[in-house]
């Protein structure tokens, strides 16, 4: 940020194209110095504070609520419900 040169800045009369000469520049340099990186979606999904444990909780969790939305029934809701309580 100390390299850019910000002479130009002080120029501009108008704030509306101080602004936008200003967000050009950091807009730039964000692009050109921190490069984004394209993840998988494999990779994108798989979080390394997520346990193995918590994956299994949350599948369990996951066709509980399949379970309760397809047959309705009065006691499945409620073995969600309290299931996701837990969870």
């Amino acid at each position: 940020m100390s390299k850019i040169d910000w002479t130009e800045l002080y120029q501009y009369t108008d704030p509306n194209e101080a602004y936008n000469f200003f967000h050009l520049k950091i807009t730039e340099y964000c692009d050109k110095y921190f490069k984004q990186i394209r993840l998988s979606r494999k990779c994108a999904k798989d979080k390394m504070w997520i346990t193995s444990g918590i994956k299994k909780s949350s599948n369990k969790k996951n066709k509980l609520f399949k379970k309760c939305l397809c047959f309705r029934n009065a006691d499945d809701e409620k073995k969600y419900k309290s299931y996701l309580k837990v969870f």
